[in-house]
């Protein structure tokens, strides 16, 4: 593939003695292309004010036509920052619009706003006659740079407009292909049924399953052999197949799905894949679950029963019996949380198809209007408010929370009930629990095998903590964003990364209790021997610091059902117009007092309909 990158995104070259694989991003120059030698023209542009610029424009128009160091117009940096009131006067003078870089690229101002996914400057150059076709000097069309920058949304915009699909860059790539190299799934989906060949070879015999596997995207490659049925032991020039370029990249999850459908396929017979059905597919582990039920069933049970039970029955009779009924509840809300469904979203519905075709007649871009903000092209659906779709399981889920691991499942409008009584009755549980491990300890001396327990608990805590904590920062980073902060590509991954592995916090609620029964445990092994045990006092003091913040999450759960707001609605509350007043600030529509909020979250009143919330943010 062709281009050069001075975005700072970084290509991937596939392989020895084959293309290079990097973002034709050398159009957009980056700020050292402004130096003291620029005309004030270009650095009054890139502030995005209007008022200068009128202002350096009053000693002629002309000045539109000038050039930086790098050869890029004024109207260049205006596509770029999406700065529309200022690139509608460089038109309203007669300044050049559509003229190329005077650099080895040679990109026209139209690409550089592709790369930003500014779909109302698209808009604004097609309406004063610029070509949607418009290539550079690599071959590079808009659609094509708009998939190498991954914006779905403006891919569906141009190709509504009538952006031609068979377009390919000097090295025989389209855009289905780029798609692939980053890792757009979406995309993928969206640009293969718009009517892209999967199966087509560029100029080094490698098709978008040979690049997936270069970029080691799972889903991506998933997709590609399940829903398109791409040949996956094809080889491209150099004799590499996708399984060859994924082993060289050491994408170990892609490879292990790859030969098992090379086992799959060339096997005669119908083979059970039994690790699959223990443990979970590539992408989709069953760890989480089953740590969980290995350590209650084939640990804590056991214990119970040879350790606690014979000796606190005549005893404690009364709470052995409740102890009881509360672990019967607890598994009872454990299945249904795991195997009822969340509220996963109707694929594959006309309205998708009526909204993909009305984009070339939709003409309210210029006011920030986008039909396709609520489209998935996984799913082909459209996705009401709160709804999010989910990478894991691969579909859209209605309120979406989160997806939890632990219950091997996504938390959403029609399991939360059950998540959360499952949660409070493992709370309950780890009470229980800690009563017996108190009560053994102080009637019958120490015992290491009662101790063993707690600080397993307490290891669970430092654990469940650490990645809380990477949660909460990244909210604030996001609050912050609104004001002050332009989060990067990687901090939105980051974001992503966060989310999807806090899901154990759900989890806190019963080893939070653990967590300070285990301080009490070791404040008594230092009373209990005369001498120092500086392993316990470390112990001590390092579960001091987590308990801190494990109290303050013990009512995180709590917080969502009586403010009736959902963990990926407090993360990412900045991608969703809906959560944000007039002001940009956050703003929770659904928060209708704690009463109607519970009762909303167990499912006993309808929520608010997107007319209810379109009424309020007016």
């Amino acid at each position: 593939m062709s281009g050069m990158d001075l975005l700072g995104l970084g290509g991937k070259n596939s392989e020895k003695n084959t293309h290079n694989h990097v973002p034709d991003g050398a159009c957009c120059g980056g700020d050292n292309a402004n130096s003291s030698k620029d005309h004030p023209i270009f650095a009054a542009v890139k502030s995005g004010l209007l008022v200068p610029v009128q202002t350096i424009a009053e000693d002629g128009p002309e000045v539109f036509n000038m050039r930086d160091e790098k050869g890029h117009t004024p109207a260049h940096w205006a596509c770029l920052g999406g700065h529309m009131t200022i690139l509608r006067f460089i038109m309203d003078s007669k300044g050049p619009i559509d003229q190329p870089s005077n650099n080895e690229l040679g990109a026209h101002p139209i690409h550089w706003a592709c790369v930003n996914g500014h779909i109302n400057i698209v808009d604004i150059l097609l309406q004063y006659g610029v070509n949607i076709d418009t290539t550079d000097l690599k071959g590079c069309t808009p659609l094509i740079v708009a998939c190498q920058y991954g914006h779905t949304m403006m891919a569906g915009y141009l190709m509504g407009k009538g952006s031609r699909l068979q377009m390919v860059d000097k090295d025989g790539d389209n855009a289905l292909h780029w798609a692939s190299f980053k890792g757009h799934s979406e995309l993928m989906r969206l640009l293969i049924y718009s009517g892209f060949n999967p199966r087509q070879r560029d100029n080094f015999g490698q098709t978008p399953l040979h690049l997936a596997c270069i970029n080691g995207t799972l889903l991506a490659v998933q997709e590609l052999c399940e829903q398109d049925g791409v040949e996956i032991e094809i080889a491209d020039r150099n004799g590499k197949t996708p399984l060859m370029l994924a082993n060289g990249r050491k994408h170990e999850e892609v490879c292990d799905y790859l030969q098992r459908q090379l086992k799959k396929k060339n096997s005669i017979l119908p083979k059970i894949d039994f690790y699959t059905i223990a443990f979970g597919p590539p992408g989709n582990s069953k760890a989480a679950i089953l740590f969980f039920m290995i350590n209650v069933i084939c640990w804590g049970y056991p214990m119970y029963i040879v350790k606690c039970l014979p000796y606190t029955w005549n005893e404690l009779q009364l709470v052995h019996i409740v102890f009881f009924f509360v672990n019967i509840i607890m598994w009872f809300c454990l299945f249904h949380a795991s195997t009822t469904d969340p509220g996963f979203l109707p694929r594959n519905i006309p309205e998708y198809d009526l909204a993909i075709k009305q984009v070339a007649h939709f003409d309210d871009w210029k006011q920030g209007e986008n039909p396709l903000s609520r489209l998935c092209h996984t799913c082909r659906t459209v996705k009401p408010l709160r709804s999010k779709h989910c990478r894991i399981c691969n579909r859209c889920v209605k309120v979406f929370d989160h997806h939890c691991p632990y219950i091997y499942n996504c938390v959403g409008y029609y399991n939360r009930p059950w998540f959360f009584m499952f949660v409070f009755t493992m709370f309950a549980n780890a009470i229980f629990t800690d009563f017996f491990c108190y009560h053994l300890l102080s009637e019958f001396g120490w015992d290491w095998i009662v101790v063993i327990g707690a600080v397993e608990a307490a290891v669970a805590t430092v654990a469940v903590t650490a990645v809380s904590i990477l949660m909460e920062i990244v909210h604030f980073a996001a609050k912050c964003r609104m004001k002050t902060l332009d989060m990067s590509t990687g901090n939105h991954y980051l974001c992503g990364f966060c989310f999807f592995r806090v899901s154990f916090v759900g989890f806190v609620f019963c080893v939070t209790i653990n967590g300070y029964i285990s301080t009490f445990f070791s404040y008594y092994a230092l009373t209990l021997y005369e001498e120092l045990n500086f392993v316990y006092i470390f112990f001590l003091f390092l579960m001091g610091f987590y308990l801190i913040v494990a109290t303050y999450l013990s009512g995180y759960l709590t917080f969502h059902a009586v403010y009736n707001i959902t963990a990926n609605e407090r993360v990412n509350f900045k991608r969703y117009r809906y959560l944000m007043d007039g002001k940009g600030a956050f703003y929770n529509p659904f928060n209708r007092g704690i009463v109607h909020n519970l009762k909303e979250f167990f499912l006993l009143v309808k929520p608010r309909t997107e007319q209810d919330v379109e009424i309020l943010n007016i």
